[in-house]
């Protein structure tokens, strides 16, 4: 089970890492390398692989695209009602892909 669904999804519990992260890959990389290291502390092991696994960059990216779609959620809702989404995302001009 990924970090994601696990854990509680508040914008403050990941707003630091976004702000420091200047784009995707990165925020992507980093997250799969504290995912590493802390399931090797969970291991009770300090030493982790060396490198990233796919598996283990795939898994942060749905971690964030969880986060992601759980912080609009009520907007996804919405659109998928027909109704307008919030004044936060407006401008993106957001669609739901059927």
């Amino acid at each position: 089970m990924l970090v994601a669904q696990q854990e509680t999804h508040t914008s403050d519990n990941h707003l630091g890492l976004l702000q420091n992260c200047s784009s995707l890959r990165k925020l992507q990389y980093v997250t799969a390398w504290v995912l590493q290291a802390k399931a090797a502390f969970q291991r009770q092991t300090l030493s982790c692989e060396p490198g990233l696994k796919l598996e283990e960059r795939r898994n942060a990216l749905v971690m964030w695209v969880e986060i992601v779609q759980f912080y609009f959620k009520d907007d996804f809702t919405a659109m998928k009602l027909g109704e307008t989404c919030s004044m936060n995302i407006q401008a993106m001009a957001p669609f739901i892909d059927l």
